[in-house]
């Protein structure tokens, strides 16, 4: 990281990052569809994410120094830029943790992409969500659920425990 993204801070940077592979076209998704990641993944990642990420985003993903990356607000930003999922998956790989960008293992970074999504309310299934996401993933776009989630709290964030 420059010193100059360190002056104007984290947000910014996230921007930017994400900016530079916006504008792609795809198949838009809800919280209902699922896509590929295990529950014992996305637990696995809680872990990570709580020694990782928590003191930027949130014990709950709500946002601290750091955006909030989890709940109906964020998803309706990814919506309203058009967040693929490989943008997502490229800003936490590449970018994350910001005090030591690209630090964690491919198995690391997989699950908490797998905790992300499962925290916005997307069903778990039987694949793993993978190491190295496959350019299908910029056809993909996040977007907030049609209903909600009865087990989301007042956030839309679900519990994944």
């Amino acid at each position: 990281m420059n010193k100059s993204m360190k002056k104007r801070g984290v947000a910014p940077y996230l921007a930017g990052a994400a900016v530079a592979v916006f504008g792609l076209s795809g198949t838009a998704f809800a919280a209902s569809t699922t896509i590929p990641y295990t529950q014992a993944q996305a637990k696995a990642g809680k872990t990570v994410y709580s020694s990782q990420c928590a003191s930027c985003h949130g014990a709950n993903l709500q946002g601290v120094a750091a955006p909030a990356i989890a709940g109906t607000n964020f998803l309706k930003t990814a919506q309203t830029n058009k967040w693929s999922l490989q943008t997502i998956d490229q800003i936490v790989t590449n970018n994350m943790p910001f005090s030591a960008p690209g630090s964690l293992k491919p198995k690391q970074y997989a699950d908490v992409m797998a905790y992300l999504l499962a925290a916005n309310c997307y069903k778990a299934g039987s694949t793993p969500f993978p190491t190295k996401a496959p350019s299908s993933f910029a056809n993909i776009q996040m977007k907030p659920p049609t209903s909600k989630n009865p087990k989301a709290d007042a956030n839309g964030v679900c519990p994944v425990g």
